[in-house]
């Protein structure tokens, strides 16, 4: 890997091959099919991934993986959720 760039999800799943994925995350090859497809991994597969790229010196990319969006509110509808209007 002396690539500047990272590899993308599906470059990662073609590099160490979906049996090996299949056993560093403990999950089916449809799984890892699926997500090959998807272009991402679910975040919870994360450290099994990570440790797949350190045990093999491939650089890891966090952006790999589908990671869900903190809710964001407005003040004024967090207090009328909680029932602290005056």
């Amino acid at each position: 890997m002396n690539d500047d760039r990272y590899l993308t999800a599906k470059e990662v799943i073609d590099h160490f091959g979906a049996k090996q994925i299949c056993e560093a995350v403990d999950v089916g090859r449809t799984r890892v099919a699926n997500a090959k497809s998807d272009g991402v991994f679910p975040a919870t597969w994360m450290m099994g991934i990570k440790q797949l790229c350190a045990l093999h010196r491939v650089p890891f990319n966090e952006g790999w993986f589908s990671f869900k969006s903190p809710k964001t509110t407005s003040p004024s509808t967090e207090i009328a959720q909680l029932g602290l209007e005056g």
